[in-house]
């Protein structure tokens, strides 16, 4: 019985050099389509994800030479959280065909965050100073932000929540991942994401069942840990290429000249797909 190819590195590297050929030639105007038809902060925060997301999947390349799989780890589990709140934003903001979406996400997840950083600090002035009495950490954000004023904390907390990881899981359940079946293999890996992200909390916290895999694989000889690299490369570029396919999909409907970009992405994806099945 004929051996399978083993799955390389390079045959990745070379689709996902292809895509960005194919993306090279936009350089960046897709945010000005989103921005034309009254979608600003959107395209703002989309075009910002498709940049992050290829951030992260050099970071990933960059742990293959020395073996640094549990550093892979870390940023896989990150590039998943920025890959489906991406596209949570992406497939909402094309269902309700506005720019509230994109607003709400730079009022209220920045409003969020600098809550969550004021409160940080004053726990630890709260250590520090035990004696001395903190003020209200929104009341302060407030006047910071005096647009934030006419919200109480619950409205900051209950507009945030929808972009919570577990919230953006139900949304694209119910979008599309609950026809997977008619969908196909594609949808299959995208299913598969929800309990990884679990999994692979272990890397992110410190947990014993990071260490635990790594000693195993450790155990089996260099060519394990090896394999395991070049799996979650693999998966890597197939997050990265899928939202670039999703991005430009969504595109066409704002100007019909992306149907080309997206076709040829899409053919990316497809050939990463058929990769995966051959080896």
């Amino acid at each position: 019985m004929k051996k399978k190819p083993k799955l390389s590195i390079d045959q990745i590297v070379e689709i996902d050099d292809d895509v960005f050929k194919i993306l090279e030639k936009d350089a960046g105007k897709i945010f000005l389509v989103f921005k034309n038809n009254d979608l600003e902060k959107t395209g703002r925060a989309l075009s910002l994800f498709h940049a992050k997301i290829g951030f992260i999947k050099n970071g990933i390349y960059d742990q293959l030479e020395p073996n640094n799989l549990y550093a892979s780890n870390i940023l896989y589990r990150t590039l998943i959280e920025h890959y489906l709140k991406a596209q949570y934003i992406l497939f909402e903001s094309a269902k309700i065909g506005s720019d509230t979406l994109g607003c709400e996400y730079y009022e209220f997840a920045d409003a969020s965050e600098k809550l969550q950083l004021g409160s940080a600090y004053k726990r630890a002035g709260e250590i520090l100073f035990p004696q001395k009495s903190f003020n209200d950490v929104f009341e302060v954000i407030k006047e910071m932000f005096p647009g934030l004023k006419k919200y109480s904390k619950r409205d900051i907390k209950d507009q945030t929540a929808k972009f919570n990881y577990r919230k953006i899981i139900e949304y694209l359940y119910d979008l599309f991942y609950i026809h997977q079946n008619e969908q196909g293999n594609e949808n299959n890996f995208l299913v598969n994401l929800i309990p990884e992200y679990s999994d692979l909390s272990s890397y992110v916290h410190g947990g014993p069942a990071a260490d635990n895999t790594l000693m195993e694989l450790s155990k089996k000889g260099p060519s394990a840990i090896e394999k395991e690299l070049i799996e979650v490369f693999y998966k890597t570029i197939m997050l990265s290429t899928h939202f670039s396919s999703l991005l430009y999909m969504i595109a066409i409907k704002y100007d019909e000249n992306y149907k080309e970009v997206f076709v040829n992405i899409h053919s990316e994806l497809q050939k990463l797909m058929k990769l995966k099945q051959m080896s």
